[in-house]
């Protein structure tokens, strides 16, 4: 019996000690120079510092209700001036989407649809950047 508890013991301290999910936001970077059909997936903090050479044009915050069984989609879009191009696009995520719809970047519109997994939510940030 006392052998039993003993493992019980250890097991749930491994349990306890195991990787827990990180809470940190994750971003996919879409650039017009990048090959990368899907993107780069950074850290939030590693975004923040690669930034400094680009302006923010727009930003949405998207949130959707976890629905149970069902997916959630949220659009957003935008039209710029004649002038203006895009040329970087940031999906900034607490809870990982499903997939990750965009138009073509270098462009002065874009459209971004984010699709959940079923019975999940949406929170996410979009932003839209161009060249300083």
């Amino acid at each position: 019996m006392r052998n039993f508890i003993i493992i019980a013991v250890l097991s749930a301290l491994v349990a306890c000690y195991a990787d827990i999910p990180s809470l940190e936001p994750m971003s996919l970077v879409y650039d017009e120079d990048d090959t990368s059909i899907d993107g780069k997936l950074m850290s939030s903090a590693d975004v923040n510092l690669k930034n400094t050479a680009w302006v923010v044009i727009s930003e949405w915050q998207c949130n959707a209700p976890a629905v149970a069984g069902l997916v959630q989609r949220v659009r957003v879009h935008y039209d710029g001036a004649p002038n203006l191009t895009i040329n970087r696009l940031i999906v900034t995520y607490t809870v990982t989407p499903a997939a990750v719809d965009w138009t073509p970047l270098s462009t002065n519109v874009m459209t971004v649809i984010i699709r959940s997994h079923a019975g999940q939510q949406v929170n996410a940030n979009v932003t839209l950047l161009r060249r300083a």
